[in-house]
């Protein structure tokens, strides 16, 4: 990795690591990295040394509590308590290390959660709610707070299952209707998947920039990895057409995966996207490849046709299910690109997944984006 990241702009104003109630010191955790996405879990990796002897001061199981406390270089603080869900010994040039991955406590707890229940004429947000009140999840907000938008199909019955988790059926039942349950740093959220598509979302404030000379810039971009599948496969991808089930219409519906249908919605620049899909024929599908709803097709769609990896310093600019504008070098040779820049990757993009690591006291970030448009290098 290009160490022109890890500068002055990287460190954190404190760092505080605890498992149950040991205080892990600083100098025993070589990395740390905490990551957000679409999906309702906050998933994390510790790696600790073993000079403090833990296995025997704690001892380690599969309940411990790891709570990490950062304080950012901008005096951002982010507080956070995680259950561990794994613990591995590695050895390197004869020293032990503990790898400790772990998981936020709501994700934890709903996925714990077996317990059956039927409802009639209900929202899944009142049953959702419901299963959150019994289970006493506020007593785990802390600093986190919670947005949680209504539902609007009302069940006249439905039952939630006691052979698989609560956060299972609930996330799966919530995409069915065309909701997103997921969490940012601060928040837990519940969406309509319309509040989400691309032509509504909102803007950064800062575009990430690989050009900028400051390297203290939080938004410069030290490092990137692109991932462009139209140079691959994806002008093959056809038409397709699913079926499933509506519970609440008790029907079978017919859903028709149709890019061109969906363009104004979806597409994030000015881009001629008429040869994105291919339109000779229609590829029969099973819903769960397909999508539940059209809304769900803009997450998969997104992530499976240009990805931009890059990689700033830590910080508050970045959010899940924002739009961020990038400049990139243009290729030196080219005279058009030595003034626009790269012309095939620069524009905006969706950020649909980031991680924050920490390695000693200083913080980078990781930011995974991605989009249905791009330019064609030829044009």
């Amino acid at each position: 990795m290009n160490t022109s990241i890890f500068n002055e702009g990287a460190i954190l104003k404190s760092f505080i690591v605890k498992i149950d109630d040991k205080q892990i010191s600083p100098d025993n955790i070589l990395n740390t990295e905490i990551k957000w996405g679409t999906d309702f879990e906050i998933k994390g990796e510790m790696i600790i040394n073993d000079m403090q002897h833990l296995a025997s001061a704690l001892p380690f199981n599969a309940r411990n509590k790891i709570n990490i406390s950062i304080t950012d270089p901008f005096n951002k603080r982010y507080n956070r308590t995680f259950v561990i869900s794994n613990i591995q010994e590695q050895w390197a040039n004869s020293f032990k290390n503990y790898k400790i991955t772990f998981i936020d406590e709501f994700s934890w707890k709903l996925k714990n959660i077996y317990v059956s229940k039927s409802y009639k004429d209900k929202k899944l947000s009142e049953i959702f709610e419901d299963y959150w009140t019994n289970f006493k999840l506020d007593d785990l907000l802390g600093e986190i707070t919670k947005e949680i938008s209504p539902t609007t199909l009302i069940k006249d019955f439905i039952v939630v299952p006691q052979n698989v988790s609560f956060y299972d059926f609930i996330t799966n039942e919530f995409l069915k209707d065309g909701y997103l349950l997921y969490q940012t740093k601060y928040k837990i959220i519940l969406k309509n998947q319309d509040e989400l598509l691309p032509s509504v979302l909102p803007k950064a404030e800062l575009d990430y920039e690989e050009t900028v000379i400051n390297p203290l810039y939080t938004t410069k971009i030290h490092e990137k990895h692109v991932e462009s599948n139209f140079l691959k496969s994806n002008l093959e991808v056809p038409i397709r057409k699913g079926y499933f089930y509506d519970y609440n219409t008790k029907t079978n519906i017919i859903f028709n995966d149709n890019l061109k249908e969906n363009y104004d919605s979806l597409k994030l620049n000015d881009y001629d996207l008429s040869d994105l899909q291919k339109q000779d024929g229609v590829k029969l599908d099973n819903f769960k490849s397909l999508g539940l709803k059209a809304k769900n097709i803009m997450l998969n769609t997104y992530k499976d046709n240009q990805k931009l990896m890059i990689f700033v310093t830590g910080n508050n600019n970045t959010k899940i299910f924002q739009k961020c504008g990038v400049k990139l070098k243009g290729d030196v040779y080219m005279k058009k690109e030595q003034n626009e820049g790269d012309i095939r990757l620069n524009g905006d993009y969706i950020c649909y997944s980031f991680s924050e690591k920490i390695i000693g006291t200083k913080m980078i970030q990781k930011v995974e984006l991605a989009r249905i448009d791009f330019r064609d290098p030829k044009a």
